[in-house]
């Protein structure tokens, strides 16, 4: 009876592989358990949408991407294939929890294919790239599989979820709150699994500790504090900010340095305990650094 019984699993195992064959799933770090500022065009009539999308560590729960297919709601989302492009970019497929019916005889599927990019920490743009499915209400570029022959969870992506045509508009994710914008050239990178790079970001042109990002035509950094430009090459003069100037105190004067700033008691006083007190200094000493050769952030 266990021989059988041994027999009989391993034979629904073969049979069944497509079903229960599963892959590997890795959402962009970032993305994670977080809640973005959705931004998008809605594919039934072209008009913007802006709502806040919720991301668990692989699933869209309870999800603003709420579908009606046939009567059925469709609006939770479990990620089950991922493909990291390079180190900016990435592939992902969605396969939503619920199946739906057009009759008494099918059920299916939905999936979503993402083609993320990453900006900034706070700011993605991504791309559907399935084809418009006009059964669904409100009509969205997603893929349907039939639930009596199932797409196995690690079939190709790009010559399965991901087939498409005409010109997917751009969507974007942003940490609410937050300012970062999408560059002017930012794209779709076609094909499906391409990067189209030559990597404009190796050796990095973004000078004192800034980060690359590269696109398809150009390249974007993100200066540190203090720095700013193209290419992070320009100084920021705090001291012209009156806000930063504010923070030395009273009796010193704000010296720019290259990327911060630094807070000098004026002559006739001296530091004490990040204060400048009345206390003569002596005519040698013409003034003293407080110790703020701060880098704010």
């Amino acid at each position: 009876m266990y021989n059988y019984i041994i027999f009989r699993l391993g034979l629904f195992l073969i049979l069944n592989r497509n079903i229960l064959s599963d892959a590997s799933c890795s959402l962009p770090t970032d993305i994670k358990n977080s809640a973005w500022e959705y931004n998008y065009t809605k594919v039934s009539d072209n008009s913007p949408q802006s709502t806040i999308l919720r991301v668990s560590t692989t699933t869209l729960q309870n999800s603003i991407i709420n579908l009606s297919a046939f009567g059925t709601k469709i609006r939770d989302w479990t990620c089950i294939n991922s493909l990291a492009l390079s180190n900016t970019q990435t592939l992902v497929v969605f396969k939503s929890d619920s199946t739906f019916s057009d009759g008494p005889s099918k059920n299916y599927r939905l999936y979503l294919c993402m083609k993320f990019t990453k900006v900034t920490p706070d700011l993605y743009y991504f791309y559907l790239l399935s084809d418009i499915y006009n059964a669904v209400t409100p009509n969205e570029r997603v893929f349907v599989s039939d639930e009596g022959n199932p797409t196995a969870n690690d079939a190709p992506m790009c010559s399965t979820f991901c087939k498409y045509t005409g010109s997917p508009k751009i969507r974007t994710l942003r940490r609410p709150e937050t300012r970062d914008e999408i560059p002017d050239k930012a794209a779709l990178c076609e094909p499906c699994d391409s990067t189209c790079q030559v990597d404009r970001c190796d050796p990095n042109p973004c000078q004192n500790n800034g980060s690359c990002v590269d696109f398809k035509e150009n390249y974007n950094c993100t200066c540190t504090d203090g720095w700013r430009g193209k290419n992070c090459t320009t100084d920021i003069n705090e001291c012209l900010d009156k806000q930063r100037t504010a923070m030395c105190p009273q009796h010193s004067d704000c010296l720019n340095t290259d990327g911060s700033y630094e807070c000098n008691c004026k002559n006739g006083y001296q530091e004490t305990n990040g204060t400048c007190t009345g206390d003569k200094m002596s005519t040698e000493d013409k003034s003293t650094d407080l110790g703020c050769n701060q880098r704010l952030g």
